[in-house]
């Protein structure tokens, strides 16, 4: 009796796990940038915030765990950017998400951020892994995006204390 339990959980195990990978997560739509804000430079974590236009096809809640990558403007690397807060991507949306991030911003780069906000726009590029999580179940997925993002409308009040 037992061992029949025991092979009915299994059997139920591979079961779903089985159902569960054979599930296909379609690809999020990145739209845009907009709403860029630099709230604060403390020693040389730089606090940001903007608003991110997506796309999610899928028929499930998409969330974003906080996640850590590398960060280039213009070509020149800049720092390590953290996701601070996961971000929920609704099911069947076209929507807009604040991100917030913070930046370790590396020795020397300083001037190369300040050059690059001071653009009409920048070459923004993203290099590492998210960590994402649909019904409880978590993956990784890595990311080497690079995105033309508009500047015109950058907010640097908190920070310069405007």
């Amino acid at each position: 009796m037992i061992q029949s339990l025991n092979s009915f959980k299994w059997g139920c195990l591979v079961a779903l796990l089985f159902l569960f990978s054979s599930c296909s997560i379609e690809k999020i739509d990145f739209k845009g940038v907009d709403n860029i804000k630099f709230k604060k430079l403390v020693n040389r974590n730089l606090s940001i915030s903007f608003d991110a236009a997506l796309n999610n096809p899928n028929k499930q809640t998409i969330k974003i765990k906080p996640s850590t990558c590398d960060f280039y403007i213009n070509g020149d690397r800049i720092g390590i950017a953290h996701l601070d807060e996961t971000i929920s991507i609704l099911k069947n949306s076209d929507a807009s998400v604040t991100v917030p991030i913070t930046i370790e911003i590396q020795q020397g780069a300083i001037p190369k951020l300040i050059a690059g906000a001071l653009m009409k726009t920048a070459s923004v590029r993203v290099v590492g892994s998210l960590k994402g999580s649909m019904n409880g179940f978590t993956k990784r997925k890595k990311i080497d995006e690079t995105r033309e993002v508009s500047l015109k409308d950058l907010k640097l009040g908190s920070l310069l204390n405007l």
